[in-house]
């Protein structure tokens, strides 16, 4: 959905009381998928911020007033979206506390995705269970390119920084090595002059 689009529907459900009615979808589109999202939204647009922190109790009453307004009527759309899914692009992730994001596929349904992520990503983790799959938007394929590309960009930098940690780790060691060989050597050169 183009922004200035998402940006009619925020700005009527902003009001007491919304001219339109939304389906699920349209909701979907508007790109919020939790409470935060909106917050951040609606203080940049009404005050320029770009935090609630830069705002003073008055300002911050009134965006979280308007968020609770938007976000209550947005969120069982969301919720069921996200819960029902439908043909899109889908996250798959590791089931941990941090939920480290293994890819992304195109799917038909849930169902399709589930069977996806099973084949291509359970020899990471070990077991379909460990696997958790969320909607992210209605699409085609082409959209599948540029969540996967930012995903393979990610895993690079940190490929590079464990390389980077790996050759100091490896340079210390090898310092270390040296270090204690002269110490040895020295430990026992002193022992033999002394006799």
């Amino acid at each position: 959905m183009k922004a200035e689009h998402a940006s009619k529907i925020v700005d009527d459900l902003l009001k007491r009381k919304p001219e339109a009615s939304y389906t699920d979808d349209q909701l979907f589109a508007v790109g919020f998928r939790n409470r935060y999202e909106v917050e951040k939204y609606l203080t940049d647009q009404l005050y320029g911020a770009r935090s609630l922190s830069l705002l003073n109790n008055r300002k911050v009453a009134i965006v979280q007033f308007y968020t609770d307004r938007v976000w209550t009527r947005m969120q069982n759309s969301i919720w069921r979206i996200l819960r029902v899914g439908g043909k899109g692009i889908y996250s798959i992730s590791e089931k941990t506390i941090y939920r480290s994001l293994l890819g992304y596929s195109y799917a038909e349904s849930r169902e399709e995705a589930t069977r996806i992520a099973g084949i291509f990503f359970t020899c990471i983790v070990g077991s379909a269970d460990q696997l958790v799959i969320t909607f992210i938007e209605h699409g085609d394929e082409g959209a599948l390119k540029k969540y996967n590309d930012e995903l393979l960009q990610n895993y690079c930098r940190i490929r590079d920084e464990a390389v980077k940690k790996i050759t100091a780790a490896k340079s210390a060691l090898s310092r270390a090595k040296i270090v204690l060989q002269h110490l040895e050597d020295c430990g026992a050169g002193g022992a033999s002059q002394e006799e």
